[in-house]
C-alpha cells in the first residue's frame, strides 16, 4: 500500500505501467502533473485491451481500497 503523501506512487505506478509498455507493442506512458496514463490507442485492440484489464486489477491492489486516486 502507498503512503499518499508522498509523491513516490507516481514512480511506482509509471514502474508497472513501464513493464506493460514493454510487453505491449504501440503503448506508452505518459505523465502528467496529476495524472499518469498507460496508452494503448496505438497497440493492438485485443491485447491491449486485455492488458489493460490486467494492469487495472494490479493498481487497484498496489494502491489499496482507501486510496484517493481514481482508475480509469
Amino acid at each position: 500500500m502507498f503512503k499518499m503523501s508522498s509523491r513516490g506512487w507516481l514512480a511506482i505506478l509509471a514502474n508497472v505501467m513501464q513493464e506493460y509498455c514493454d510487453n505491449v507493442d504501440g503503448s506508452i506512458v505518459e505523465t502528467r502533473n496529476s495524472t499518469i496514463v498507460w496508452n494503448y490507442k496505438n497497440a493492438e485492440f485485443e491485447h491491449g485491451s486485455s492488458c489493460a484489464k490486467e494492469l487495472y486489477l494490479q493498481i487497484k491492489y498496489l494502491i489499496g481500497p482507501n486510496a484517493p486516486i481514481e482508475i480509469v
